[in-house]
């Protein structure tokens, strides 16, 4: 089964990083984009199974914008990246129940496959 993937980083650097970690597995980026907002519309307009969601958005904390999805779709899988320093934020939103997983920028393609291998096995 192929796994459709929304990724949402304000750093174009951080959606290559998932990206080139996706290439080639049971999941395809069907929209990429920078900020909360267009997070929020792609998740309607694509209804994907993965949403890689950072933390820090220019227009919206990632937290709001994984409660807005959530309000959408109750199951939607979000997993949350962050940078050093804000791990304190990622595991609030773990610790919710609201986040699947999280990964700290910059991670490895393994890192981030075997926290989706946690929840897609």
């Amino acid at each position: 089964m192929t796994y459709k993937t929304l990724i949402c980083d304000t750093a174009a650097t951080g959606r290559l990083m998932a990206c080139d970690a996706l290439k080639d597995t049971r999941f395809s980026v069907v929209a990429e984009v920078s900020n909360g907002r267009d997070a929020i519309e792609s998740f309607r307009l694509h209804r994907p199974d993965l949403v890689i969601l950072s933390l820090t958005l220019p227009d919206m904390d990632g937290s709001e914008v994984m409660e807005e999805i959530l309000a959408i779709d109750e199951e939607a899988i979000v997993i949350i990246q962050f940078a050093m320093g804000q791990d304190s934020r990622a595991r609030a939103c773990l610790g919710i129940g609201r986040a699947k997983g999280s990964v700290c920028k910059p991670y490895t393609p393994a890192r981030l496959l075997k926290v989706l291998d946690e929840i897609f096995d």
